[in-house]
C-alpha cells in the first residue's frame, strides 16, 4: 500500500491481497471502502463488506464522489454497471450504461 501526500509517495510496508487478477481498484473518498474488479479467482485479506455479481472481464471499478454508488466497467458486455452501497450492503440496481467499446478503465471525477 502507498501513502500519497501531495508529491510525496511512500510505501507503508502493508501489502493487501485482493485476489488473482485485480484489474481495477478504487478507494471511496471517505477512505472507508475499496472496490475491486477481480477477473480472477482467489480470496482477499480486505474486510469483505459486500459482494455483487458483475459482468465478464470487468476491468475497472470506481466510487461516485458521495461513496453511495460503485460503477463497474464490463468489457464483454460493453457496459458500465451501477451498484449501490448502502452501509454493509452492495446491490446491483439493474442499471447498465451502454458504451461503444469494452471499457478497459473507469474513473469518476471528484466533486
Amino acid at each position: 500500500m502507498l501513502s500519497i501526500d501531495g508529491a510525496k509517495v511512500e510505501y507503508t510496508k502493508r501489502d493487501i491481497s485482493v485476489g488473482l487478477r485485480p484489474y481495477g481498484i478504487d478507494i471511496a473518498s471517505s477512505g472507508a471502502f475499496a472496490a475491486v474488479a477481480n477477473i480472477g479467482r482467489g480470496g482477499t485479506d480486505l474486510a469483505r463488506v459486500g459482494e455483487a455479481a458483475i459482468g465478464h472481464w470487468s476491468q475497472g471499478a470506481a466510487f461516485s464522489p458521495d461513496g453511495k454508488h460503485v460503477f463497474v466497467g464490463n468489457m464483454a458486455e460493453k457496459d458500465i454497471q451501477v451498484l449501490i452501497l448502502d452501509g454493509a450492503t452492495l446491490k446491483d440496481i439493474g442499471v447498465r450504461i451502454a458504451v461503444k467499446g469494452g471499457p478497459a478503465a473507469i474513473r469518476i471525477a471528484d466533486k
